[in-house]
């Protein structure tokens, strides 16, 4: 399996009277989950916007593999393989897990819905995220963490090459995160970049292979996360912090 990889090169994003991102270059390979990580207007949400193509840098340019990528917009990401999946779920409860799944792609034989290859091609792409989900259930019988690897699974429907998780288990109870972790791991092992954006820094050794950390719009680094502890990671969010202030942070927002 060749390796993917998607980076920025010295990439600036202002606004007025703020500069949201600031000569930022950094690359996140396939084989991995990447977590990025930082305070509120750390400059994640901005960088996350523009790998989407929601919005557009300043300066500087970013790369799949070796194609420098210009979006217009959202759908334009979607045609290069980047799909995020936000914190705000879009699925329809009253419909099946497949319905959902291909959620204005039905696939149709002689004008009419084909069900049958619906039902297989959803079950399909269930079984390589590693869930047992049957295609057929009505989502509003399924547990909100089902719900998750449902939004996830329609993601990969799309055959991304890079896929952005916004905050995926802060609907979720914690017994419900591991179940979720499988398919997030299912996803990296078939070789599609996992970013993986969270407040949550007590999952992150449980879930993330490297750490990014941004602080007021500019690359702290990145390192593996076998080598970090959260306290580390606090100090690179922070700067210099009192060990009480990096617990303190952890409660507030894990």
């Amino acid at each position: 399996m060749s390796v993917l990889q998607i980076r920025t090169e010295n990439i600036t994003k202002d606004y007025p009277g703020t500069r949201a991102l600031d000569d930022i270059s950094i690359s996140f390979n396939s084989g991995r989950v990447h977590a990025l990580v930082g305070k509120n207007g750390s400059g994640k949400s901005t960088l996350v916007k523009i790998f989407a193509g929601a919005t557009k840098p300043t300066h500087g340019d970013f790369y799949l593999n070796d194609e420098k990528l210009h979006f217009n917009s959202t759908s334009d990401a979607y045609d290069k393989g980047i799909v995020t999946v936000y914190q705000e779920m879009s699925l329809v409860p009253g419909l099946s897990v497949a319905e959902n799944i291909f959620l204005g792609r039905l696939p149709k034989k002689n004008n009419a819905i084909d069900w049958r290859k619906t039902y297989q091609m959803a079950g399909e792409l269930l079984k390589k995220m590693k869930v047992d989900i049957d295609p057929r259930e009505k989502l509003s019988r399924l547990s909100m963490w089902q719900w998750q690897v449902v939004e996830i699974t329609k993601a990969l429907s799309f055959h991304p090459k890079v896929i952005l998780l916004d905050e995926p288990t802060s609907a979720l109870a914690q017994n419900e995160v591991q179940n979720l972790f499988e398919a997030v791991r299912a996803l990296r092992d078939q070789g599609v970049i996992v970013i993986y954006i969270s407040h949550k820094l007590q999952e992150l050794p449980l879930i993330a292979d490297t750490v990014t950390v941004l602080r007021d719009g500019k690359l702290v680094g990145t390192v593996r996360m076998n080598e970090v502890d959260n306290k580390d990671i606090i100090g690179m969010m922070f700067g210099d912090v009192k060990v009480e202030d990096a617990y303190m942070y952890e409660g507030k927002e894990g």
